[in-house]
């Protein structure tokens, strides 16, 4: 993209159409009640709560170490004069966001054995707990950089594209390769590999959206400590306290859970919780 992107008027149809897409996309939580009920079928209630466990700490761990980036791109990329700082925003917001934690993931698949054993799961499942923990940490890195893309896109007015990763790419592959890993005979381990498949595959096709809609040529040069960087990156950090506050809300449950009730029963309780959160948000 050589040329300024054209900023679209904002008329009462497109506030009207991005309504209606913002309700289309909170629908993709219909593809989790239909895909939860299958997961707890293959892998068991027990062995479903270590995973939503798993990502519940993963969600917490990425709302902390993105420093509020995925907000950030909202309030700065609409202000930008042109691609090159959007591209600035963007780039800004990637360092910061997926960096650090590309950092924490290190640390946290380096100490897994000892991390696993704060966890309550079923015995049976206990000695999958550390490889479990080594093998979906690296769903942070790749969680941030997908919830970071997909913020830029909607900082361009891209809404539908989003609602196509988010829920046929993302959720849609994750359960048809966790039914194959299942069928293949990974058992729970293949649920973990399925989730950061779908998650590879959902930022891979992020790469080419944003390609479509920045300037990836003005990625790599201008100034790295421009204005517009240095106002994503204390808008992020305006944001960060909000956004780990809802997250916290959202996901910090399962985690308590966890470790109040010993052995299955603490899997199986972030398990059931985690189903209910979803019924509950269809609402």
């Amino acid at each position: 993209m050589s040329e300024d992107v054209a900023k679209p008027a904002v008329t009462s149809r497109s506030v009207a159409r991005g309504l209606g897409t913002t309700v289309l996309a909170r629908l993709g939580a219909v593809v989790e009640i239909v895909a939860q009920p299958l997961y707890v079928l293959m892998f068991g209630l027990a062995g479903y709560g270590l995973y939503a466990v798993l990502w519940a700490a993963v969600n917490l761990l990425e709302n902390i170490f993105d420093l509020g980036m995925t907000s950030a791109m909202q309030r700065t990329v609409p202000q930008s004069a042109g691609n090159a700082e959007a591209a600035a925003a963007l780039r800004t917001a990637m360092i910061f966001g997926v960096g650090p934690c590309i950092i924490v993931a290190a640390l946290v698949a380096l100490f897994a054995a000892d991390l696993g054993s704060l966890l309550n799961v079923a015995a049976k499942d206990r000695e999958l707990v550390t490889p479990a923990i080594r093998i979906f940490v690296w769903a942070l890195p790749l969680w941030a950089f997908v919830e970071i893309a997909t913020s830029a896109l909607r900082a361009r007015m891209v809404f539908g594209a989003e609602i196509r990763l988010r829920i046929v790419w993302e959720q849609m592959l994750r359960l048809v390769f966790a039914a194959l890993f299942f069928a293949g005979g990974f058992g729970l381990k293949g649920l973990f590999i399925a989730h950061l498949c779908s998650l590879a595959i959902t930022a891979a096709l992020s790469v080419r959206l944003l390609a479509r809609h920045y300037s990836f040529a003005d990625l790599w040069r201008g100034p790295w400590a421009s204005e517009t960087a240095r106002n994503t990156f204390w808008a992020g950090l305006s944001i960060l306290p909000s956004n780990i506050i809802a997250r916290l809300f959202g996901d910090a449950p399962a985690l308590i859970l966890n470790m109040l009730l010993p052995g299955a029963a603490g899997a199986a309780a972030a398990g059931l919780f985690t189903i209910a959160r979803k019924l509950s948000s269809v609402v």
